[in-house]
């Protein structure tokens, strides 16, 4: 009212340039911005009266100051950009994780991930404005969370790693007795909490493999015990664990399966061992590769524990090699 009535100070506006705009919230005249605030609690976003303000200042500096005018990123620069520092992200994961530095000075690796991250994003920070002072805007965000969900990605990709080196058998890549024990406990123990739960455990060993190993050499024994991993592996369920017990045995362990079950198993595994066709010239039970199984099956109660099952396995193992081999035999620790 009072500009349409001249009553203002004419110094105000001569020369200059004037918008005229509403900033009432009921015109829904607003646009998010980087000059957003929060009011009371509320997000307060920018009048677009106001934007259209920073626009022509920007162009009077650019013509009177020459100010560089603000310019964007063609959007395949702007998806190399978020590329570039994602990449950046995958270097920190890769590089700065290995450094003895780091492993000589006992950082926890998310400690050193955190510092660097930190260093990435300052440095992608700064270069943002030193690009904004050149008159560029630069997005911030995306690169910066490509930045860090790369480096988590390579944190758990690395993880993974070792758990793999950890618990899987270099040779046969089947678990390993560090796993099998661990998985043995913890099956153990779940079995436990349910009344009558049943555990089955196969114990496996590869008939005459010392006389293979003589005569074939010790590569060759290597390419038999992948193979025979494999084979026992094919024969099991999804549910079952096959891990190298040592040497050339083989254990299997079958949650919630009773002794019937189990040895449907065992009979697979012998079939599916004997139908790789290894040739085993001293075998004295086959001219082929076979494997001897010893089945155990029990009622996980207080009376019994893991070991006594293994123990139980080991003694039926025995027990189907003094039959003959390239068999199985099975016993039940409740019977």
């Amino acid at each position: 009212t009072d500009v349409l009535n001249g009553n203002f100070d004419a110094s105000l506006i001569h020369n200059r340039i004037v918008l005229i705009g509403a900033v009432a919230e009921s015109l829904k005249d607003f646009i998010q911005t980087p000059y957003d605030t929060h009011i009371n609690g509320y997000a307060a976003q920018t009048p677009g009266v106001i934007v259209h303000a920073n626009i022509a200042s920007q162009i009077v500096n650019a013509a009177l100051n020459g100010r560089p005018l603000l310019r964007v990123l063609p959007e395949p620069l702007e998806w190399l950009w978020i590329l570039a520092w994602s990449v950046i992200g995958v270097f920190i994961g890769f590089t700065f994780l290995q450094v003895q530095l780091f492993k000589r000075s006992g950082l926890p690796k998310f400690v050193v991930v955190v510092i660097y991250t930190s260093i990435s994003i300052s440095t992608l920070i700064l270069s943002s404005y030193a690009a904004f002072l050149l008159g560029w805007w630069t997005t911030a965000i995306a690169p910066a969370t490509a930045l860090i969900f790369s480096g988590l990605a390579v944190m758990l990709n690395n993880n993974r790693q070792l758990e793999e080196l950890a618990f899987i058998d270099g040779l046969t890549r089947v678990a390993n007795r560090r796993y099998f024990d661990r998985y043995l406990a913890e099956e153990w123990e779940l079995g436990k909490r349910q009344t009558q739960q049943q555990i089955s455990l196969i114990l496996c060993d590869v008939d005459y493999f010392k006389f293979y190993n003589d005569h074939y050499g010790h590569q060759a024994g290597d390419r038999c015990l992948q193979q025979v991993a494999q084979a026992i592996a094919k024969a099991t369920r999804k549910s079952d664990l096959v891990a190298r017990y040592g040497g050339e045995e083989f254990v299997v362990i079958l949650p919630k399966t009773n002794q019937e079950n189990a040895t449907h198993v065992a009979e697979r595994m012998l079939q599916q061992v004997i139908s790789l066709n290894i040739p085993h010239a001293k075998s004295q039970v086959k001219n082929c590769i076979t494997v001897s199984c010893g089945v155990a099956s029990v009622k996980v109660s207080p009376a019994y524990n893991p070991k006594d099952l293994i123990a139980a396995a080991d003694q039926a193992l025995y027990t189907a090699k003094k039959q003959g081999r390239a068999s199985y035999w099975a016993v039940s620790l409740n019977s």
